[in-house]
């Protein structure tokens, strides 16, 4: 039997995956019309290249579609959607692409390519976790699917200390005025560097609000380059988390094998379960005991659950080399605007 008769075309896969990621959206989320709109589209789906990976459809094809608007200079069409609610009209926003002889390829050359999202509110949970657990003890972490690192660099700026959110006030009363982590070394890992690729960084923007991901497409540059302007300190390895040499790499970069956090903000949903399993073989190797495994995106593992919610949990190495649930202090909602779930949870970190 041949692969072909063994396996379904690609478009057919395409259209179950998107399916399923839009009915896990409500139709008031300001994710559903882009969504809704590519689900609908004549999108061929058998041009995807990359490794057809399913489960960055939805993102990957926004990013593929805002980089040909990106590399075009025609960002402003694109920003032109941003207050689009009706999936029909937001149809456009596609339909320009494909009829576009110049813009047209460059979404297929890059539909299919490795998903890079930048997102630094997502990192604000993990500031105030990890100075309940470790106050002002130099720490070191790594962050696995890392995009344009944008984690450890935003640890003790205003971004993160100034953020107001639901139950802020609560975190204060108990950790004081002092909020900042001694974090002396923040590694990040990813399987693309976006420093070579500013644009594609940019193109992970969907066309929603002013500000998606509570950061403007100007901001993205900047974000990039501290990033590449503090090496030293937060270095960034290329590397794919499923490789089995992933782990001597990073333990090669830090000159250590006992970190005090590890973080995994969104990625582990677009692993295959071999290489998710890789993964938390790598964390419980590199923590130390007592340290800390901070994961966001479990929902979006399960099929039916709402994924516009994502409880923040936290995990703790014990001495027996296991991965104990704390609890899900916070909750992100849209996936971008940290909220406290229970203060109880964050209590016990």
């Amino acid at each position: 039997m041949s692969l072909e008769n063994r396996f379904p075309p690609f478009r057919e896969v395409a259209k179950s995956s998107l399916k399923n990621r839009v009915d896990q959206f409500s139709n008031e989320s300001p994710l559903y019309p882009i969504a809704k709109a590519i689900l609908d589209s004549p999108i061929d789906w058998e041009r995807t290249g990359g490794n057809r990976q399913a489960k960055q459809l939805l993102a990957g094809t926004v990013a593929a579609l805002h980089y040909a608007y990106l590399e075009t200079g025609n960002e402003h069409q694109y920003a032109s959607y941003r207050t689009e609610k009706d999936p029909q009209r937001m149809a456009k926003l596609i339909t320009t692409v494909l009829d576009d002889p110049t813009m047209n390829p460059i979404f297929y050359e890059n539909l299919g390519r490795p998903y890079t999202s930048i997102s630094p509110s997502r990192g604000i949970p993990v500031q105030y976790i990890c100075r309940r657990r470790f106050g002002d003890q130099p720490i070191s972490g790594v962050e696995f699917g890392a995009g344009g690192q944008v984690l450890w660099t935003q640890f003790n700026k205003p971004r993160f200390i100034d953020s107001n959110f639901p139950g802020k006030n609560a975190l204060v009363n108990v950790l004081g005025k002092t909020l900042n982590v001694n974090i002396t070394t923040g590694l990040a890992i990813d399987k693309q560097d976006v420093r070579k690729d500013v644009n594609w960084a940019k193109a992970a923007l969907w066309p929603v609000e002013d500000k998606y991901n509570g950061i403007s497409i100007d901001e993205v540059e900047s974000l990039v380059q501290e990033s590449a302007d503090k090496q030293s300190q937060f270095p960034f390895l290329l590397a794919d988390v499923a490789d089995p040499a992933c782990l001597e790499m990073i333990q090669r970069t830090m000159q250590s094998s006992q970190l005090d956090v590890c973080a995994t903000l969104y990625v582990r949903h677009e692993l295959n379960p071999s290489a998710q399993n890789n993964l938390l073989a790598m964390i419980t190797k590199l923590l130390r005991v007592r340290g800390l495994w901070i994961d966001i995106g479990e929902e979006l593992m399960h099929r039916g659950q709402n994924i516009s919610n994502n409880k923040v949990r936290v995990f703790e190495k014990t001495r027996n080399n296991r991965l104990e649930l704390i609890g899900e202090p916070f909750i992100l909602k849209n996936q971008r605007d940290p909220i406290l779930h229970d203060l109880n949870a964050f209590l016990r970190i």
